[in-house]
């Protein structure tokens, strides 16, 4: 049995879940990543249940076993399919995720009650460029969906992050004759933004729907945080405002000038990290990204802007 194998069955069998889910996904690359997700995604959900209460302790125990009989299932199907490089004999040695590699933490939030991103996608592009590129080992993806707000410090806090990328709904304060397209990375507005509200991101609450962060509390978070992150990437509309809060305790913020279209911020975010994971710089990374966006033939390559900390 190979010996990488044999670490995620024991972290099973040691009811280790989310950590044998991480180390699949680490290894896993095109349908595969989609059903680690998948898995990933039934276990948060249970997770947040049984943190507020609202699942019966029978119920979690049943919910809780097929979830791990489904990892189970993972990996024989990729054994009897020959697998993909997870079923390799590697060392029992950790991976090159050491403590010098650059931690990307990628958060995700799409609530129910707003328009429908393709994040899932996004990640698989991102993860997938990091994956083939050259200095691959500099990097550990580190992904986070469905967020709420308390995910935020909490995530901070776990996973000492390097870059933290936003994927998701962006808002600023709403004026009377503005109005948002479809396919586009804002909220709908069909409700009035409580004054307080000058600009921010959409998180998600406990059944889903949408909870606003405004800018000045994403930016009291990086300030906690000040000389750890050195770039933060808000791909969500109209996120200049946060941007420009959160530029005080960070080098990099890259926000979005205006409505943004999906399939541009992906464009975007997939050059972006193509480019970190050649070795390039940020400044550089930006660039390259924006004229991705240009070669696919896709509006907005100047939506996205990037501000640099003055020394």
């Amino acid at each position: 049995m190979p010996a990488y194998m044999n670490q995620i069955r024991q972290l099973i069998a040691q009811n280790e879940l989310r950590e044998a889910l991480q180390r699949l996904q680490g290894r896993a690359h095109g349908d595969q990543l989609s059903d680690v997700l998948q898995i990933q995604g039934r276990l948060s959900r249970l997770e947040r249940e049984e943190r507020l209460g609202t699942i019966a302790h029978d119920e979690a125990g049943r919910q809780h076993a097929r979830i791990t009989q489904a990892i189970l299932d993972l990996i024989a199907t990729w054994e009897r399919d020959a697998g993909p490089p997870v079923v390799e004999d590697t060392p029992a040695a950790p991976e090159p995720e050491q403590q010098d590699a650059t931690r990307i933490l990628f958060l995700a939030a799409n609530p129910t009650d707003s328009g429908r991103l393709r994040l899932d996608y996004e990640l698989r592009e991102i993860r997938e460029g990091l994956r083939r590129a050259h200095f691959r080992d500099r990097f550990s993806l580190i992904p986070y969906q469905a967020v709420q707000p308390r995910d935020l410090s909490r995530a901070m806090l776990d996973e000492s992050p390097h870059i933290v990328h936003f994927s998701g709904h962006g808002f600023r304060e709403l004026l009377d004759d503005e109005s948002d397209g479809d396919g586009t990375r804002s909220l709908e507005w069909d409700a009035d933004v409580p004054a307080a509200y000058k600009g921010g991101i959409a998180l998600e609450d406990a059944t889903g729907n949408t909870r606003l962060v405004e800018a000045t509390a994403l930016a009291g978070l990086f300030g906690l945080f000040e000389g750890q992150v050195s770039c933060v990437v808000l791909n969500a509309c109209y996120s200049e405002v946060q941007a420009d809060a959160i530029l005080q305790h960070v080098p990099y913020v890259i926000g979005m000038t205006t409505a943004i279209p999906d399939k541009t911020a992906i464009a975007f975010a997939t050059g972006f990290y193509d480019a970190l994971g050649a070795g390039r710089d940020i400044p550089f990374a930006f660039n390259l990204a924006r004229n991705r966006i240009q070669l696919e033939g896709l509006p907005g390559a100047a939506i996205p802007r990037l501000l640099k900390k003055e020394a």
